[in-house]
């Protein structure tokens, strides 16, 4: 009985997933307003102050790329970890549809007696020697399942609260890169191919005030939090924003030729999805809201940035190299939704590009609502792997959702 006992004792286990949040300090629509003409009147005051010297920046961008290396371990720790889990879960599972076939067994049959049942059933001597022996090892098989499934149990808590330590690690080596690269942008030229320029930004970050203002109907003295954020559609996963093509560049540091010169230890903030296409549309990759439209820019071409609510998880995706644009800032989207049409051709004037291709990034928190710096932005991306299933680089998929 004691045994059965245990068995159903496993059934009121309570798993506990601890997923740290991004935390944001409160702002209105009036503090982002005030924000914005501070920015704005710092850098027309320093638009002409002396560039920081070549020891300063090399001095600079040593400091950047050695939290960015930890930044990229981090990721490559979360992906390895969510695999882990996802292993564990399906052996538990596994074990646990073993061990209900078990209670049922011993409901039916009226407990352990059973065992005996079969071995005094035997024909002979032989046969209840057989049936003895069969009986133990189903005893020893039945204590060892528990022990598994046990076992499997509390490795898994290990490994979701080691994963939750590990996006607490992250956040906050994000946190630190993205006080870095704030203090430093306004005084090193091109501190990230991937960063838009202040007048840019300066541009994205009134046209979101606009968007708050006149589409979502947000007053000076309200929570930024109320009137923005809430109206996020909610989504259960992110998809692959081609339908069919292959990973041509990963996450993280590289080496390669661009224009007929050798780029070396470049880090790159997100991942290359490419096709034979030359045309290939490009959707969200969550369900979600345009923040934001970046347009001819020498480096990404034209850019769209979509805020997501994903498991109650907040994101900032943008979509990079795009030769068109179909969709308008404020539009609510699907993962069905079109942003775009690949671009990054030679014809279409984009710096850096090496041929057609989708740059996809995916950032924690939401841009222009939690942050408003595009410097900020781009340290808090993430390895796109971490909430995205795409298979191996070279590998071709043909739709959106077959899992590799």
């Amino acid at each position: 009985m004691k045994k059965v006992f245990n068995i159903i004792l496993c059934f009121v286990l309570v798993f506990v997933s601890m997923i740290p949040r991004y935390e944001v300090k409160a702002k209105t629509l009036g503090d982002i307003k005030k924000e914005l003409a501070k920015y704005e009147a710092d850098y027309l005051a320093n638009k002409h102050e002396k560039q920081m010297t070549k020891e300063e920046i090399a001095s600079a961008n040593n400091q950047i790329k050695a939290i960015t290396k930890e930044i990229d371990q981090i990721g490559v720790d979360i992906i390895n970890l969510n695999n882990e889990i996802e292993e564990l879960g399906k052996n538990i599972e596994k074990k646990k549809v073993e061990i209900e076939k078990i209670l049922v067994f011993i409901q039916i049959s009226n407990g352990e007696n059973a065992y005996l049942e079969y071995a005094f059933g035997a024909t002979d001597f032989t046969d209840f020697i057989y049936r003895l022996s069969v009986a133990e090892q189903l005893t020893n098989y039945n204590e060892k399942l528990i022990k598994q499934f046990n076992e499997n149990i509390e490795k898994n808590n290990k490994k979701k609260i080691e994963l939750a330590n590990k996006k607490t690690s992250l956040n906050t080596k994000q946190n630190n890169l993205s006080r870095l690269v704030v203090d430093l942008n306004t005084r090193i030229e091109k501190l990230d191919d991937y960063n838009l320029s202040i007048e840019e930004e300066i541009k994205l970050r009134k046209e979101a005030i606009d968007l708050y203002e006149k589409q979502l109907g947000c007053k000076d003295h309200e929570d930024i939090e109320t009137c923005g954020r809430n109206i996020l559609p909610p989504d259960t996963a992110f998809y692959r924003p081609l339908q069919s093509g292959t990973v041509t560049s990963e996450f993280g540091y590289r080496s390669f030729w661009l224009n007929g010169k050798w780029i070396s230890n470049d880090f790159h903030g997100g991942i290359d999805l490419s096709t034979t296409d030359n045309n290939t549309p490009i959707y969200a990759s969550a369900s979600g809201i345009v923040i934001a439209i970046s347009r001819n820019q020498s480096c990404g071409k034209n850019i769209v940035y979509i805020q997501h609510n994903v498991k109650g998880e907040t994101y900032t995706s943008s979509y990079w190299h795009l030769r068109r644009v179909t969709v308008n800032q404020g539009d609510r989207v699907t993962k069905d939704t079109q942003v775009g049409i690949m671009g990054g051709a030679k014809f279409d004037n984009d710096t850096c590009s090496t041929g057609p291709h989708l740059h996809f990034v995916v950032s924690t928190g939401l841009y222009l609502t939690d942050y408003h710096s595009h410097a900020t932005y781009n340290a808090r991306r993430i390895n796109p792997r971490i909430v995205l299933n795409v298979p191996k680089m070279g590998v071709y998929f043909k739709d959106r959702i077959t899992k590799y």
